[in-house]
């Protein structure tokens, strides 16, 4: 939404357009999904159910107006327009904004304070922006149905799987990537605001300035329902978890979005709120010159306290058994893929599909802190771990028969399989007596 544009594909949702109307047509592409720019028809093509449009704003590359030969379906009527003075906006109006020659559809987050004050927060619950608007760049949304404009007002929402207080995740997104997943939120869904959009609590990040959680507004995209062993802490569910509040002096584990350190939390302590946001002193990041330690202001959705356990316990670590090992300055999460000794492990890390070895004395268990509490790994996952070594193992075992001349019965290598995933997964195995490394 934010970039500059000087050529899209587009196209429309109506017919009956003749050369000379105005209209608005609708972007598909990546970057501009759901803005509407305005147009004129060129040309019908009524039998391919198409148009030929010129851009008004767009420019092409020879430096005249955008021409190009759009789909129908995307192609609406011009709105009628707004009142003067601008209509009173209210919070969570769903409206059209007018942003970087396009109008794009949010929602009012802020509206006017005063009937004299000019500004007008809208965030976009697709692209997880929030810009401030003068009230004339402001129209009421509205959809065009059956020939006609229609508020939201006046239309049922269609059925949704999530309703007020359904426990989600929400997916946290790259600061400069809109469409980049590097990890997700639980929260509880507190309203929903036309068709796609969510107002969602993220309770165990509570807000410095009020004892009321932290809340976002996001498309329908970016959520997905809570698995079923996770809890999230929030006034409208019976049964709440206790909610942590972040404080100044609090040691806690930050992570980071920056290329080359995703995945990872590193320690710090909160020094002090800012706004929403905490800034914090790491213990082990120094600062560029190595004379400090490094502080930074970070948002809360990075912020976790610390697992409640830092160590690995006496006992051997299991095969497939996720840990979070140190490595430079942070704890990064990944999988035991081999025992090669006694408390030596080679750990497979999958964001990077690289393979590191490592001490027993610089692993921990991994912990996901989800819903307020600390959550290891599920049985269903385990199983589904489970489930493809053997079957891996299976293979390759047929594999080495065949190649060797060998036929055994599918009751003799099942029983083989099952023989050595126990001996994987028994915490006294000896894992050097029967190994099988797979590439």
């Amino acid at each position: 939404m934010t970039k500059n544009k000087t050529k899209t594909k587009s196209t429309s949702m109506t017919g009956g357009f003749v050369t000379g109307d105005e209209v608005e047509v609708i972007s598909e592409e990546e970057g501009f999904a759901g803005a509407y720019f305005a147009a004129s028809v060129a040309r019908s093509l009524p039998i391919v159910k198409r148009y030929t449009i010129s851009h008004h704003s767009l420019l092409s590359d020879r430096g005249g107006p955008l021409r190009e030969t759009v789909d129908a379906r995307l192609v609406r009527p011009r709105p009628p327009s707004s009142s003067s003075p601008p209509p009173n906006f209210l919070l969570h109006d769903f409206v059209d904004a007018f942003h970087s020659d396009a109008w794009w559809s949010g929602v009012v987050v802020s509206p006017p304070e005063s009937a004299s004050s000019k500004v007008v927060v809208v965030c976009f619950p697709l692209y997880r922006e929030v810009l401030s608007f003068d009230p004339s760049q402001i129209r009421p949304h509205l959809e065009w149905l059956s020939d006609r404009w229609v508020p939201p007002s006046l239309l049922e929402m269609p059925a949704s799987i999530y309703k007020e207080g359904s426990r989600v995740q929400v997916a946290q997104l790259k600061d400069d990537d809109s469409t980049t997943s590097v990890s997700c939120s639980p929260a509880v869904v507190a309203k929903r605001i036309w068709k796609n959009n969510y107002l969602v609590h993220y309770s165990h990040f509570p807000s410095t300035k009020t004892d009321q959680p932290v809340q976002e507004i996001v498309d329908i995209q970016h959520l997905r329902p809570c698995p079923s062993h996770t809890t999230v802490d929030h006034p409208s569910l019976k049964n709440a978890d206790c909610s942590v509040k972040f404080q100044k002096g609090m040691v806690v584990e930050v992570s980071s979005d920056e290329d080359g350190f995703k995945g990872a939390w590193f320690t710090a302590t909160i020094i002090r709120p800012v706004g929403t946001r905490f800034c914090v002193e790491y213990h082990d990041l120094r600062t560029d010159d190595e004379t400090a330690l490094l502080q930074e202001t970070v948002d809360p959705i990075h912020i976790r306290p610390i697992p409640p356990e830092t160590r690995c316990g006496p006992d051997p670590l299991r095969l497939l058994e996720e840990v979070d090992a140190y490595h430079n300055d942070g704890w990064w999460a990944g999988v035991v893929s081999k025992v090669v000794g006694k408390n030596r492990y080679v750990v497979y890390f999958r964001q990077w599909k690289e393979e590191m070895e490592f001490g027993h004395d610089v692993l921990r268990p991994h912990f996901d802190w989800v819903g307020g509490r600390w959550v290891r790994l599920s049985l269903v996952r385990l199983l589904i771990y489970l489930f493809f070594f053997q079957v891996c193992i299976l293979n390759s075992f047929l594999l080495w028969t065949a190649s060797n001349g060998m036929v055994l019965s599918r009751r003799s290598w099942f029983l083989f399989c099952t023989i050595t995933v126990s001996m994987h997964l028994s915490p006294k195995a000896n894992t050097k007596k029967l190994y099988i490394s797979f590439s």
